[in-house]
C-alpha cells in the first residue's frame, strides 16, 4: 500500500475541521487532534516557541488577505518556509500587479 504524503495545508485543514463523532471518546479525539497538529508543525519545520508564534501570525495574515493577494502569496511561498514578515512583504499592494483592481481594504 502506497503512503500518501499530505501537504501542510491538508494537515491544518484536517485539524481545523475535525469533529468528535459519537462513537469516539474524548481521549481518541484529542489524540487525533494532537497527531494532526504534530504533522502540521513538523511539515512547517516548527521547533521553537518563536517559530510557533510566527506561524500563527502568518496563518492569521493568510486568513485576512483578499483571495487574489492570497493566491500570489501562496505562489511565492510554494516549496519554502517563510516568516510572517516575509509573507507580509510580498503583500505590499503598492508594488504588486493587482494595485488598483482590489478594494481599498484588501
Amino acid at each position: 500500500m502506497a503512503k500518501h504524503k499530505l501537504s501542510n495545508r491538508d494537515y491544518i485543514e484536517r485539524f481545523s475541521q475535525a469533529i468528535r463523532n459519537s462513537h469516539a471518546t474524548n481521549v481518541s479525539y484529542v489524540s487525533r487532534l494532537s497527531t494532526w497538529q504534530h504533522y502540521w508543525l513538523r511539515s512547517k519545520e516548527v521547533s521553537t516557541f518563536d517559530k510557533l508564534r510566527d506561524l500563527h501570525v502568518h496563518e492569521k495574515l493568510h486568513d485576512m488577505l483578499h483571495p487574489i493577494v492570497l493566491r500570489h502569496v501562496l505562489t511565492v511561498e510554494a516549496d519554502k518556509i517563510v516568516t510572517a514578515m516575509q509573507a507580509c512583504t510580498s503583500t505590499d499592494i503598492r508594488r504588486r500587479p493587482w494595485a488598483g483592481i482590489l478594494p481599498s481594504d484588501a
